[in-house]
């Protein structure tokens, strides 16, 4: 799932674009010609969602498997990654 996931359009648009609009100057002219907008992003929407599942995670009692608290931060990472792409999944089946 998240191999079809992380190619998905969607999941990779940004979570909260900003949009820079601004008019172009032609100097020729002396007037503004035309009016440029560009998307200006910063967390995908996967991302976002995997973040929210993290802080979720650790906000409770977090599971702490026997061992290293390496194999614990790959066990919330991953859960959290699951989640992100469980969610994108279900909303790509619902929306058009």
């Amino acid at each position: 799932m998240a191999e079809s996931l992380a190619n998905d359009q969607r999941a990779n648009e940004p979570a909260f674009p900003y949009h820079d609009v601004h008019s172009v100057w032609d100097m020729h002219k002396q007037q503004y010609t035309r009016v440029e907008t560009t998307v200006i992003g910063g967390l995908t929407k996967r991302e976002l969602f995997a973040a929210m599942a993290m802080q979720g995670l650790l906000a409770g009692n977090p599971p702490r498997p026997p061992g290293n608290e390496e194999s614990a931060t790959a066990l919330i990472t991953n859960a959290s990654v699951r989640v992100a792409d469980a969610l994108l999944a279900a909303l790509k089946e619902v929306q058009p």
